[in-house]
């Protein structure tokens, strides 16, 4: 099968823009996986943390007898940011997920982007060539 100069052209093109916009999907997606997974470090420190206050909360708890002090504030503050941390924790795994989807819609909006415009410019170098 043997292509003319045009036909290998646009070929050529297509892979330089496939291959283009294969390096920006992967380039965002390495940007947005480390970005969650430094956030989700960041949320297990705290998880780790907040677990320890809320076990040393229970031990003083006991030792109380159950008496109200002013650790029974802390604690419930702790609670709570413990349970934050946790679902936030789990909606970064979620968006973890959903990141090979943005990697193919990334992929196919640049192909489709890149090969629009060398569509238009084709369309108009020709017609500014045909009015000659």
């Amino acid at each position: 099968m043997n292509f003319t100069s045009f036909q290998k052209i646009i070929f050529a093109f297509f892979v330089g823009s496939a291959l283009l916009a294969w390096i920006f999907a992967n380039w965002r997606y390495e940007v947005s996986i480390s970005n969650i997974n430094e956030m989700a470090s960041r949320e297990e420190e705290i998880i780790k943390s907040t677990k320890k206050l809320i076990n040393n909360c229970k031990e003083v708890e006991i030792k109380a007898d159950g008496h109200y002090n002013a650790n029974q504030q802390i604690c419930t503050q702790g609670e709570q940011e413990y349970e934050r941390a946790r679902v936030k924790n789990q909606l970064l795994v979620e968006e973890k997920d959903k990141l090979r989807f943005y990697w193919w819609r990334n992929l196919l909006v640049t192909l489709l982007c890149l090969n629009l415009a060398a569509y238009l410019y084709f369309r108009y170098h020709k017609l500014i060539t045909s009015e000659r």
